[in-house]
């Protein structure tokens, strides 16, 4: 917390701050080598997968594409985290007929930062219309969660003409208040965790080798159903991950957002085809949602039963929801 203290006396800049770093520490903080097969064996049975490194100012982006179809850009919160948590769920689209795209955001995972002062929200911006322009996409959609959604707000702002659709799932707030009431349902839930009963799940004594209780614990809170947790584990931990880098990302990207992006009096809706999909038990409160849904103009649909990975928890219905949304866009056309 010491960390936080030079962002500034300023009250929103220290609540944001604090509030969207809960929002993701302790998930992938103990570096560790991926020891699940299971996603990767899906990707080998029957599709594509390419990886590729893209070279842009400051940076060297990596992106995974798997299968071919119509396209969609992963943007992972954080910032400072990496793509793999959103596999293998997400991969549940591609019998639908869509084409995979994940990537690091610069300074973190297999994209690493050149120059640090190139961690600005107007270059993260410029890598999505980097990576955009290298696979030769002329209109794509995006699915963001969390923090990432900021991103692809600002993206849309600026490059309306290049999006077919966002998907924005389980949004960070908009405002001190909305911070103020999800740091406090967060430490509501955090309080309920039984890591007794946590610890007995099945899968948990291997997924949880080389994590202390406090990250257990934490992760364990970003789940409804705890059943979820050892398999979210195993799936997204990774030696490519640092915390200290994704701290020092996050801090450089929030200071920023706190002056040009929080609490505005007014926001531009970029009037582009967006659906917002919101955990029910998320402690993100839903109305901040309500005010995303009403800048976008954007469908809100809730998932029962579901926290901050409603991807994890209910990854049929989500995909399913995402497909009957985009199948309505097609048809409208």
């Amino acid at each position: 917390m010491d960390s936080l203290k030079h962002f500034s006396c300023n009250f929103t800049k220290t609540i944001v701050t604090i509030a969207l770093i809960v929002l993701t520490t302790g998930i992938f903080s103990c570096s560790t080598k991926l020891r699940s097969s299971k996603k990767q064996s899906f990707e080998r049975e029957s599709h594509v997968v390419k990886e590729l490194t893209i070279p842009v100012d400051g940076a060297d982006l990596y992106c995974k594409v798997i299968g071919e179809g119509q396209p969609i850009l992963f943007i992972h919160g954080g910032p400072g985290l990496v793509h793999n948590y959103f596999l293998p769920y997400m991969e549940s689209l591609l019998p639908y007929g869509y084409q995979l795209i994940f990537y690091d955001q610069r300074g973190n995972g297999k994209s690493p930062a050149h120059i640090l002062d190139s961690i600005k929200l107007d270059v993260f911006v410029q890598d999505i219309e980097r990576i955009r322009e290298k696979l030769e996409i002329e209109k794509m959609v995006l699915f963001t969660h969390s923090a990432g959604g900021y991103l692809a707000y600002l993206y849309a702002l600026k490059y309306p003409q290049h999006i077919e659709a966002i998907i924005f799932c389980d949004n960070g707030p908009l405002t001190d208040k909305g911070m103020e009431e999800f740091s406090a349902n967060w430490k509501k839930q955090l309080e309920q965790i039984d890591m007794k009963t946590i610890k007995t799940m099945p899968g948990m004594t291997e997924a949880t080798i080389g994590m202390d209780d406090e990250f257990l614990r934490i992760t364990a809170n970003r789940f409804y159903d705890k059943t979820k947790v050892a398999d979210f584990i195993m799936n997204s931990r990774t030696d490519l991950m640092s915390d200290e880098k994704g701290q020092e990302v996050r801090n450089r990207l929030y200071r920023e957002m706190a002056e040009i992006l929080f609490n505005q009096q007014e926001y531009k809706n970029p009037k582009v085809y967006s659906l917002l999909i919101h955990g029910a038990e998320d402690p993100i409160p839903l109305w901040t949602t309500e005010q995303w849904a009403n800048i976008l103009d954007a469908r809100l649909v809730v998932i029962n039963k579901s926290n901050h990975f409603p991807f994890v928890e209910k990854t049929d219905e989500v995909c399913n929801l995402i497909n009957e949304f985009l199948s309505t866009k097609k048809d409208s056309n």
